[in-house]
């Protein structure tokens, strides 16, 4: 039995339009409505392109689902002008309930961003999430696609499938005809109710439409972010991804990040220094060359104090303490155990109670096995410790890809790194600079041990070295 009901053309029903969720531009509900936030970062979401299927039950929280094509599937949602065509014919009064709320939703104007809230927990609650477990809170369009794959309807505001549209009208078609008659005063007070909740709901939920007009966008939002005033810290390592950081102050403190400016300065120092050295030596010998004996200068003649393999001639004619150059001439495997520290040999040196000592290493290795972690570090007798060291771990992939690491410190044998993705058998390095003021007498030594006790043969190489002074 089939229900004949003069159609209402889509030119002249007003009341389409207003149950027309695209009447309402303003209302944005979906996070991919908001301009320059093309990335698809939620997974939680749905999609505009329907690729992403609801995970349950999905409430419009008693509003319009608009803007379908009519369903072909039984489970398809049924869309309005496929519900009248088989069961119900839309009156006149709705052409001209319309006009006065589609122009007062038309001048609502964009508001706050302030009234978004909890953007650092779920981020977005204006976003529907593919659990169902939150609400629509206004009209969704679906941009002339269908809403597929539903469940037939239970409760009383479950959207309907055309299956379940198809079984209703059958039974439906009697009462229909004989409710005609009442369907205009009834749709009237419908009308005028929905106009009234309409109403305050708009002035309740202020649209947006671009993140751009938003107002306090100058405020804090977004503690994931870091401020351009340097307020906030890191809270993990920074990779810069092979490029520059520039325009960076010289450093003015030990944790400062040193430029290349600041670095320059120091050698070219130590140059003159050097320069000035060689020259002065030079001098002294050549105006005491006729006082050599066999080919070399007597000490006295070079200057005052004591001269030795650990001290230089300076500028001013005395000897003095030099640099001390060390160098490891074969490798060294460290093997003691999970945790346990080993001295790296043909590196440590002599300290003495009431002196400061500036030291440097370079330190080549390698892991015998890909899941070796290992610590290193320094050790020393009592005394201020203070030094900076720079590490490079290998991920395990086709690449190799280099992770660099460097850190301040001022403990002994506390530079810890879990490298259990060190490639095996790889040359690896370990930079450590510092200064030591040396309360005790005894041995400095740069040192090595295994993080895990399953892990074997962490390898200094030969070649490694280092100086102190």
């Amino acid at each position: 039995m089939a229900l004949l009901i003069p159609a209402a053309s889509a030119d002249t029903c007003s009341f389409c339009e207003f149950i027309n969720i695209s009447n309402i531009t303003r209302g944005v509900t979906d996070h991919a409505f908001l301009t320059n936030l093309s990335a698809d970062n939620h997974p939680q979401y749905i999609l505009t392109d329907g690729t992403r299927a609801f995970t349950g039950k999905q409430s419009l929280g008693g509003f319009n689902l608009t803007d379908l094509l009519d369903p072909v599937a039984l489970q398809d949602a049924a869309t309005k002008n496929y519900v009248d065509l088989v069961n119900a014919s839309q009156t006149a009064y709705t052409n001209a309930a319309n006009a006065s709320m589609k122009s007062y939703v038309d001048t609502k104007a964009v508001s706050d961003h302030g009234l978004l809230s909890n953007l650092s927990g779920d981020g977005h609650p204006q976003y529907i999430l593919v659990s169902g477990t939150r609400a629509f809170t206004g009209k969704q369009s679906l941009g002339g696609f269908n809403l597929t794959d539903l469940l037939d309807p239970v409760a009383l505001q479950d959207a309907a499938t055309k299956n379940y549209v198809d079984l209703v009208n059958a039974s439906q078609t009697a009462y229909t005809n004989a409710a005609i008659s009442l369907a205009n005063t009834s749709m009237k007070n419908y009308v005028d109710a929905a106009n009234v909740s309409m109403q305050a709901y708009v002035d309740a939920h202020a649209p947006i439409t671009d993140h751009g007009l938003l107002s306090n966008l100058s405020g804090d939002g977004h503690p994931q972010y870091l401020l351009v005033n340097g307020s906030r810290a890191m809270t993990g390592n920074l990779s810069v991804g092979s490029h520059y950081v520039t325009n960076v102050l010289d450093p003015s403190v030990g944790t400062d990040a040193a430029t290349k400016g600041y670095v320059d300065s120091v050698n070219t120092s130590m140059k003159n220094y050097v320069d000035a050295a060689n020259a002065s030596m030079a001098l002294n010998v050549s105006l005491n060359y006729a006082s050599k004996v066999s080919g070399k200068v007597p000490t006295g003649e070079l200057g005052s104090g004591t001269a030795k393999s650990t001290t230089v001639l300076a500028g001013d004619q005395t000897w003095k303490p030099g640099i001390t150059v060390l160098k490891k001439t074969s490798n060294q495997t460290i093997n003691s155990g999970a945790g346990t520290f080993v001295d790296i040999s043909e590196l440590t040196f002599p300290v003495t109670a009431g002196n400061i000592y500036a030291f440097h290493y370079y330190i080549a290795f390698s892991s015998k096995q890909a899941t070796t972690g290992w610590k290193m570090g320094v050790n020393a007798p009592n005394g201020n410790l203070d030094f900076w060291a720079e590490s490079q771990t290998i991920a395990n992939n086709a690449v190799g890809a280099a992770t660099h690491t460097e850190r301040h410190n001022v403990q002994r044998d506390d530079m810890t790194i879990l490298a259990n993705t060190v490639t095996a058998n790889v040359r690896l390095a370990n930079r450590i600079d510092g200064i030591y003021e040396c309360t005790q007498d005894g041995t400095f030594a740069p040192r090595f041990a295994n993080e895990l006790a399953a892990d074997t043969n962490i390898t200094v190489l030969n070649g490694s070295y280092g100086w102190y002074f």
